[in-house]
């Protein structure tokens, strides 16, 4: 009997190895996904920072500004939910990526 154990918990562990390492190889895609998409959202949030600040100093109406940034902050949320899910994903028990 404690030998079928024994080779029941081998089995468990192995699973939770495998587990485990499909966990680890999800988890570096998503991360450099995640940094691919953040460093443009960030440059675009920058810029229309600095034309906003430029349009005020030369007396301009900022409306337009104001709309490109109201876009922006939707991409930024976006972007934030994307990477959120993929995490998720890649940490869930589980799961499974190709």
């Amino acid at each position: 009997m404690l030998r079928e154990l024994q080779v029941g918990l081998q089995m468990a562990f192995g699973r939770i190895c495998d587990a485990e390492a499909r966990a680890v190889a999800a988890y570096e895609p998503a991360r450099r996904v995640s940094e691919e998409l953040r460093t443009p959202v960030g440059a675009l949030t920058h810029a229309i920072d600095r034309l906003r600040g430029e349009a005020e100093r030369a007396g301009l109406s900022t409306e337009w500004v104001d709309r490109a940034s109201s876009e922006s902050e939707r991409v930024v949320r976006v972007v934030e939910h994307l990477n959120d899910e993929m995490f998720a994903s890649s940490a869930a028990p589980g799961s499974t990526t190709s």
